[in-house]
């Protein structure tokens, strides 16, 4: 039974998306993922954006393993309101 339910989770998952409708997905709800966005990573009650950090002349800032730096922004994940009337 498990393995059944592992395929039925797994068929109702796109094949692919584009980074157009993800930034229009994130868009509708408030956040902006920009030209800067680098990960973003879900957990049970936050949403961690990642982005890159910029120098004054508008280059992403290296990191010393070569790797060039980021800041995150954690958005908190709520649990949906309950239904208007019930």
């Amino acid at each position: 039974m498990a393995d059944r339910e592992m395929t039925l989770a797994a068929a109702a998952d796109p094949a692919s998306v584009t980074l157009s409708q993800l930034r229009d997905c994130f868009a509708a709800v408030g956040i902006d993922l920009g030209v800067d966005f680098v990960k973003l990573e879900l957990h049970d009650d936050v949403l961690i954006v990642e982005r890159l950090i910029r120098s004054p002349a508008g280059l992403p800032v290296s990191r010393p393993d070569g790797g060039v730096q980021v800041s995150g922004v954690q958005i908190a994940v709520v649990a949906d309101p309950p239904p208007a009337g019930g």
